[in-house]
């Protein structure tokens, strides 16, 4: 699964296995069960493939501490009265579905329609629900994007 995605939408794949590998750490800054299965089998061979050329077993934290800096700011935002929260480039981040939101919090994740078709349909295997109302859009963000004007829900 994910090998039909192109070179862009795939790096969402070795992220999500890089948050996989942090979630399975003892001494984690966040917890992100879906990321192992979000990964796919590929996320982790683009991961050790970027690895062994750039960086030969350094793991590098940025990922991590960004994750949680976020997650933080976020959660900041969402206890203060923000309703509504939009992730750009999404990707196989889980955040509404692993963040504890408020009531009639809403999440918009953008990102391209296939990536989030994969997402979609993996999450939808595991059982796991949104904690809020998620809805995918589907914009290919490399394109102009800025003129969508019709949504139907389900990310199109």
């Amino acid at each position: 699964m994910g090998a039909d995605l192109d070179p862009l939408a795939r790096t969402a794949l070795w992220t999500a296995s890089m948050r996989a590998r942090e979630h399975a750490r003892d001494d984690r800054l966040f917890e992100e069960p879906l990321a192992q299965l979000l990964a796919t089998e590929l996320g982790p061979q683009i991961m050790r493939g970027f690895e062994g050329e750039v960086q030969r077993g350094i793991q590098d934290p940025a990922l991590a501490v960004r994750t949680r800096f976020f997650d933080e700011a976020i959660g900041r935002a969402a206890d203060s009265g923000v309703r509504q929260f939009v992730f750009v480039a999404a990707g196989m981040d889980t955040r509404a579905y692993r963040l504890d939101w408020p009531a009639a919090t809403v999440v918009f994740e953008l990102d391209r329609p296939a990536l989030l078709d994969l997402k979609r349909a993996l999450v939808k295997g595991s059982g796991a629900d949104p904690g809020c109302g998620l809805r995918p859009v589907g914009v290919d963000l490399l394109e102009d994007w800025m003129g969508l004007t019709r949504f139907d829900g389900q990310g199109r």
